[in-house]
């Protein structure tokens, strides 16, 4: 789903600097996938921050679920980044840097998966019903009946940032408008032509078709995932960071702003969503009964519609948020320094810190 925060140490600041003068995500054929995965995913943080107090008595269907150094990697770095969570079966799982998998039934109590046959980066992970699917860096798959147990996928799919679950196969994208399609998970197939060179982040099903968005406003949508058309007005050319759906209309998002479309190939700006001021946004889900959205500095935003958004009464952080995820009847996200918010309905969020705050994974740099 949404590129993650790396949490950086003081000690690679100069290392960090040089990393961001390559191309923005997406915007040149120049850069590597190792170099778009970097320049998008990486934001320094030069101390713990100060967190603002909350009156835990006021009745509000929130709390925090873990904040602090965050969970420790297979490669053993502590406060690992966690990229992408997903709702199946009866568990949330959540994976991150260096092969990171945890799964939790409540969103409150979270655990390591006991077998994750991977230490590569994972960038996202879906659901089929039967099945979790995982992707990351070098390729790597690796897929699970349960989400505790996992084991690498026959093919590996370079250069891929997202995947979904729809019309009875998975589909995957990423680099430069690289697509994948697969019914199990584990052996796969490339698109012949995506219809677009930009670089795909999310894709979503939906109205009986899959639609990817990525850089340069890029929109691809298609029915089956190996045949893909470009739409005709994306209303944008924004760097669209994922997309959701919600039975009756698109939504996806960009860095400030929002589009929406009832079919994936019109498009239409959400202008209303300027009146919030920076927003900042990674990830985009339909909770049921609202679209959430979460970004950088703690950002999360809700819309009933797709069209008229605002902001959550609190959104408990000042931390980057990376993925969000419901199942129903709770909401969690995920952010820097390992912060772990949940939520009933998305307007109003707690935090609370703990003692371990000043760990930085550094292993993964």
């Amino acid at each position: 789903m949404s590129r993650s925060n790396a949490t950086i140490c003081i000690g690679f600041l100069g290392v960090l600097m040089a990393l961001l003068t390559l191309p923005v995500s997406g915007a040149s054929a120049e850069g590597t996938p190792e170099a778009e995965r970097l320049r998008a995913s990486l934001s320094v943080e030069m101390a713990p921050e100060s967190k603002p107090g909350h009156d835990e008595s006021a009745g509000l269907e929130w709390r925090l679920v873990r904040r602090g150094g965050g969970f420790t990697s297979p490669k053993g770095s502590t406060g690992a980044t966690i990229d992408d969570v997903v709702w199946g079966g009866d568990r949330f799982v959540a994976v991150g840097w260096d092969g990171l998998i945890v799964h939790s039934s409540d969103g409150d109590h979270w655990q390591h998966a006991t077998e994750t046959a991977n230490t590569d980066y994972l960038d996202s992970v879906a659901w089929s019903g039967e099945r979790f699917v995982a992707i990351g860096s070098n390729g790597s798959i690796v897929h699970s009946s349960d989400g505790d147990r996992w084991q690498a996928s026959t093919d590996r799919n370079p250069s891929v940032y997202d995947l979904t679950w729809g019309g009875g196969r998975f589909v995957v994208v990423g680099y430069q408008g690289s697509i994948s399609y697969s019914d199990d998970g584990d052996r796969w197939q490339p698109a012949p032509d995506s219809a677009t060179s930009a670089s795909l982040y999310g894709v979503v099903w939906g109205a009986g078709r899959f639609v990817a968005v990525g850089g340069d406003g890029a929109i691809v949508h298609s029915a089956d995932g190996e045949q893909w058309t470009a739409a005709s007005d994306s209303a944008t050319s924004d760097y669209l960071e994922n997309v959701a759906w919600n039975g009756e209309t698109f939504v996806a998002v960009a860095a400030n702003r929002v589009v929406y479309s009832s079919d994936g190939d019109r498009w239409r700006s959400a202008d209303q969503i300027a009146d919030l001021g920076h927003i900042d946004l990674v990830d985009v889900i339909w909770s049921g009964e609202r679209f959430v959205a979460v970004g950088r500095h703690g950002t999360i935003v809700f819309s009933s519609d797709g069209t008229h958004w605002q902001r959550a009464s609190d959104s408990a952080t000042s931390q980057n948020l990376d993925a969000v995820a419901g199942n129903g009847t709770h909401l969690v996200a995920f952010g820097s320094r390992g912060a772990i918010v949940r939520s009933r309905d998305g307007d109003r969020w707690m935090e609370a810190s703990d003692s371990d705050t000043t760990l930085l994974p550094i292993s993964a740099v």
